[in-house]
C-alpha cells in the first residue's frame, strides 16, 4: 500500500478511537455523578442503569470497529520495511478487542453496582 493512503487511513481512524474513549468516560463520569450527588427513585435508578448499559455497549462496540479498522490498516501496511511498521502489524489486536469488552462488561457491573447501594 502507498504509504501516503496509509497515512491517510490511520489519521482517520485513530483519532475516532480517541473521542470515542473521551465520551464514554465524559458520560461514565456523569453517571458516577448523578448517582452520588442526585436522590433517585428506583424508576429513577433502572433509567440510570439502562442508559449505562446502552453507552457502554455503543463504546464497546465503536472501540472493537475501530480496533478491527487499525488491525486491517495495519496489514496493509505490510509493503513497509521501517520498524514502526513492523511493530504496528505486531501489535495484539485479538487482545486488545478482549481488554475493550471486558472493560465495558466490567464499567456495566460496576456502575449498576453503585447505582443500586
Amino acid at each position: 500500500m502507498d504509504s501516503k493512503v496509509h497515512d491517510e487511513r490511520l489519521a482517520l481512524e485513530a483519532p475516532l478511537f480517541a473521542n470515542n474513549f473521551r465520551g464514554v468516560a465524559f458520560f461514565n463520569a456523569g453517571i458516577v455523578a448523578i448517582v452520588a450527588f442526585a436522590h433517585l427513585t428506583s424508576k429513577g435508578k433502572l433509567c440510570l442503569a439502562i442508559i449505562t448499559g446502552l453507552i457502554n455497549f455503543a463504546f464497546f462496540l465503536f472501540s472493537d470497529t475501530a480496533i478491527q479498522a487499525l488491525a486491517s490498516i495495519a496489514k496493509d501496511a505490510g509493503d513497509e520495511r521501517s520498524a514502526y511498521f513492523a511493530n504496528f502489524r505486531g501489535q495484539p489486536w485479538i487482545l486488545f478487542r478482549a481488554v475493550s469488552a471486558i472493560v465495558s462488561i466490567a464499567v456495566v457491573v460496576f456502575e449498576i453496582i453503585f447505582i443500586y447501594a
